[in-house]
């Protein structure tokens, strides 16, 4: 297992798509590795123009477009439901899986 954890801050999507193709090009050579783990963070203050619950599909979607190129490959995303938090913003959990087919 190969695993990555980041807590995002200030717009990280370049960084964590780039942690994700790291995995997919791990775990995709003729290694002993069956899968790789990317968890990650998020918060968002109230006065974030894009909330969580549009931010996150898009990231999974970024994701999803990395591990495509590999087709051996294929993944899955977990996560904490967003909790929000009176007069402070949002946060959420997430766990994103790339495993050999």
């Amino acid at each position: 297992m190969i695993m990555c954890i980041k807590n995002g801050v200030r717009n990280p999507k370049q960084e964590f798509l780039d942690c994700i193709e790291v995995i997919c090009k791990m775990i995709d050579t003729k290694t002993s590795l069956d899968y790789g783990i990317f968890s990650f963070y998020s918060d968002l203050s109230m006065n974030a123009r894009k909330k969580l619950d549009k931010r996150i599909p898009e990231l999974v979607e970024n994701f999803d477009k990395v591990v495509t190129k590999f087709p051996n490959l294929k993944s899955s995303f977990k996560s904490s439901e967003i909790i929000k938090v009176k007069d402070t913003g949002e946060w959420i959990a997430g766990c994103y899986i790339v495993e050999i087919k």
